[in-house]
């Protein structure tokens, strides 16, 4: 049982702290519409909001 509440603890701490304020963004289309959050360092996210881009209408993000 110990065991079982360890492996949960430890789960719940790792997926609490994967997801940084300081790492996560709100990602936004070319009118400003917020479509979807993101966790991951900037270059990450820059690199998201590119490939999802097209040549007339850029996304965007901004810090959670």
């Amino acid at each position: 049982m110990k065991k079982i509440l360890f492996v949960f603890a430890l789960v719940t701490l790792v997926s609490t702290t994967s997801c940084n304020k300081n790492k996560c963004w709100v990602i936004s289309d070319c009118l400003g519409n917020d479509l979807e959050n993101y966790c991951g360092s900037e270059d990450d996210i820059q690199s998201y909001c590119a490939s999802h881009s097209t040549a007339g209408c850029n996304w965007t993000y901004r810090k959670q």
